[in-house]
């Protein structure tokens, strides 16, 4: 929270209380930190930044999204790569491109799945789907 107000960026979130996920809670909070840290990197000063997590069928799944920031089409295939940074047009953001290859490595482990999609409608949208108790 702290980090989203010295951004400018509001911080929403819309968390189910029924749901539960078989990880470790250490990696669980691992990978939401990294999703909500990149999201607010890219998001800019009066933007959101949204965190979802609800039971959809046997999954639990957790959305971070970030409406004000896009990942160009030919950025979005490696961006779980170790120190790739994509864009050099979208400014320099500090990090040295291993945040985000963390948390897949993170998901890899738990046998959770990841997703990313980019788009000029919805921003950037990353999904993890986490197996439930």
């Amino acid at each position: 929270e702290s980090l989203a107000y010295d951004r400018g960026v509001e911080l929403r979130d819309d968390i189910a209380e029924d749901v539960s996920v078989l990880a470790d809670e250490k990696d669980c909070m691992r990978i939401l930190n990294g999703l909500i840290e990149n999201a607010l990197k890219y998001e800019p000063s009066g933007g959101s930044v949204a965190i979802r997590l609800a039971r959809e069928k046997k999954k639990a799944v957790l959305t971070v999204s970030n409406p004000g920031s896009r990942i160009a089409p030919e950025d979005l295939g490696h961006i779980f790569e170790r120190f790739y940074r994509g864009d050099k047009t979208r400014g320099d953001h500090g990090g040295h491109g291993l945040g985000l290859p963390i948390v897949k490595q993170l998901c890899d482990s738990l046998g959770a799945e990841i997703k990313v999609r980019s788009d000029e409608d919805e921003g950037t949208v990353f999904t993890v789907s986490f197996d439930t108790v």
